[in-house]
């Protein structure tokens, strides 16, 4: 199931552009990928460490937090620029 919520998430790049007029079809956008990014941060994080075996859970966990720590980051600073390119 997780798959197919990340398989989906490239489907709503098209509407990012300022092609929606309305209010309501971007608060729709949006509940949809905080849904969607949601869930797939909370799955990767449950099963992650778990995947990497009983002595690199720790370690495991650690990356995975400082990930998506950084990609975060990246976003908040790369939005800006990548609107206003649009």
């Amino acid at each position: 199931m997780i798959e197919g919520y990340s398989l989906i998430r490239p489907c709503f790049l098209p509407l990012t552009q300022v092609l929606i007029q309305s209010d309501v079809g971007f608060v729709v956008l949006l509940s949809a990928f905080s849904l969607t990014d949601g869930y797939i941060t909370n799955m990767a994080l449950m099963f992650g460490p778990k995947a990497a075996g009983e002595g690199m859970m720790e370690k495991a966990a650690a990356i995975l937090i400082a990930v998506t720590a950084s990609s975060i980051s990246l976003g908040t600073m790369l939005s800006n620029p990548v609107v206003k390119a649009l």
